[in-house]
């Protein structure tokens, strides 16, 4: 009802006019509480969000205290890496042992070792000789050098042979399988292989191992493939010779062979060489 100064008049809204009026009041409605909704939940979400952010900070101040934790323990890891905790440790500092080593070489020089062609060729067999891989050069000499990682000055126990990662590793002398898998340490996937006469050979940053421990393998069969596991830098083998459990300069025993089998007396010079030829000639004797 509108009343003016020309007096009253009734409007009459048809049916379908109020139906229409009703349903937009509800689709109103609708929209206000989906509004609130929103609202309430973005509300919700940037309250979960500080407290998110309030864990993350907290979490990132426990890391840093970790790292920190880490880094005043990477010289025991480094050490463990280099090997000087292998086999139980006690050995003599790594400049101690390079000087012995340089005056054992100067006493072992021009020893003259007796061995038949028998004895030779079973010698060549039982220890390591020859290259673990096909060869494309050193990145890493034996010795002392400037460890990549720390910056500081560590004992080399092996050598860094430069490979494409999947290059086929073969064993370099006979002997079981005395390890083969992840080691949990610096050198990755690692093979070490029990040779006859105290020698070890070790080839770590492996991809994959192919062999099982415990099995026996010749001179010449394939062990792994060369790869970039552990504490590396780059897709290369890093390979292993001791004896005693002491390391020993891979590069003498690599260039080693049948053709300068003569050579073997200025080989390793902490090596009994001339006990190892009489136990090979004994045995071939007791098996004639």
């Amino acid at each position: 009802t509108l009343s003016d100064q020309f007096g009253t008049k009734t409007l009459y809204f048809g049916e379908n006019f109020r139906f229409q009026l009703k349903i937009l009041s509800a689709f109103f409605v609708i929209f206000l509480l989906v509004l609130f909704f929103a609202i309430f939940k973005l509300a919700s979400d940037r309250s979960n969000l500080k407290e998110l952010n309030k864990t993350l900070y907290a979490e990132n101040l426990a890391l840093k205290e970790q790292n920190i934790a880490l880094e005043g323990k990477n010289e025991e890891v480094l050490a463990k890496l280099d090997g000087r905790e292998d086999d139980g440790g006690g050995l003599d500092s790594d400049i101690q042992v390079m000087l012995e080593m340089k005056k054992e070489r100067k006493k072992g020089s021009g020893v003259h070792i007796a061995a038949s062609e028998k004895t030779a060729s079973a010698i060549l067999s039982a220890v390591p000789n020859g290259l673990p891989m096909q060869y494309r050069g050193v990145t890493s000499p034996f010795g002392m050098r400037t460890h990549p990682i720390s910056g500081v000055m560590r004992m080399h126990h092996g050598i860094d042979l430069r490979a494409s990662e999947g290059t086929p590793v073969f064993a370099t002398a006979e002997g079981f399988v005395q390890f083969a898998g992840g080691s949990g340490s610096g050198y990755g996937i690692l093979v070490i292989l029990s040779h006859n006469y105290g020698f070890e050979t070790r080839y770590g940053h492996l991809s994959s191992a192919v062999v099982t421990p415990g099995s026996w393998v010749k001179k010449g069969d394939l062990i792994g493939y060369s790869g970039n596991t552990g504490y590396s830098t780059g897709p290369h083998l890093h390979y292993e010779v001791r004896f005693l459990a002491q390391s020993v300069d891979p590069a003498n025993f690599m260039s080693w062979n049948a053709q300068n089998f003569k050579n073997i007396s200025t080989l390793e010079p902490n090596v009994s060489w001339q006990e190892i030829a009489n136990a090979v000639q004994h045995q071939i004797e007791r098996f004639k």
